[in-house]
């Protein structure tokens, strides 16, 4: 799908954090880890259309979540079987299941949950003509902006910056069998071949190779 909004937060160092926005076929939106942007955040959102779904992808993404939910309290707050019991822990009570909103989504869109994957980081395929679209959270990264400062050290150092990468912090605090994900990504990769990944941070890659250079990174990486 080429018609998801891309709302980002850039803080003083060049750092992001995107919201994704996704149309829904019935009318409404899905909104991809809920995040604040400022006083104008509200009517960014709405611009697209009224949430209907509320995705914490992870149970990292939820720091804005109760807002979002107390401005659209009709629209489902949901979460990964695996994030939910820490999301709960943290106040986010009346989580739904990612099953029970698939009937919303678009034709041929998926849940991807991620195995073995502690922190229950969920993909999101959404069908495309050439291939489909991925939306991913913390398990890849394409910052191609330059991060400065004490951050912009840090984040070369973990492998999180610059360009298409997987980040140290997955791999030290998301994952929790790194065999068993290696094997879940690597086949996924293969069998659904995404051509376009959308990220929680970073911008958009696409292309008919994509999957192959996915590939080849969770295998230099893992």
């Amino acid at each position: 799908m080429d018609d998801v909004a891309v709302l980002e937060k850039t803080d003083s160092s060049g750092w992001g954090l995107n919201m994704l926005v996704v149309p829904l076929p019935n009318g409404g939106t899905l909104v991809h880890s809920p995040t604040w942007l400022g006083d104008e955040t509200f009517a960014k959102v709405e611009a697209f259309g009224e949430p209907k779904i509320l995705f914490a992808p992870n149970h990292f993404h939820h720091m804005s979540l109760p807002r979002f939910r107390e401005r659209w309290p009709n629209a489902a707050a949901v979460a990964s079987d695996v994030a939910t019991p820490r999301l709960r822990a943290k106040g986010h009570d009346g989580l739904a299941s990612l099953g029970s909103v698939a009937s919303q989504l678009p034709s041929g869109a998926k849940w991807l949950p991620c195995e073995g994957a502690k922190a229950g980081e969920a993909f999101l395929s959404l069908p495309g003509e050439r291939g489909p679209t991925w939306l991913v959270s913390d398990a890849f990264f394409n910052v191609e902006r330059p991060v400065t400062g004490v951050l912009g050290i840090a984040l070369r150092a973990l492998k999180t910056t610059p360009g298409l990468a997987i980040g140290q912090t997955f791999l030290w605090m998301a994952l929790g069998d790194r065999a068993v994900y290696r094997k879940w990504i690597l086949d996924l990769l293969a069998r659904e071949r995404p051509a376009r990944m959308l990220f929680s941070h970073g911008v958009a890659i696409e292309g008919d190779a994509l999957h192959e250079r996915l590939a080849a990174l969770v295998t230099a990486r893992l």
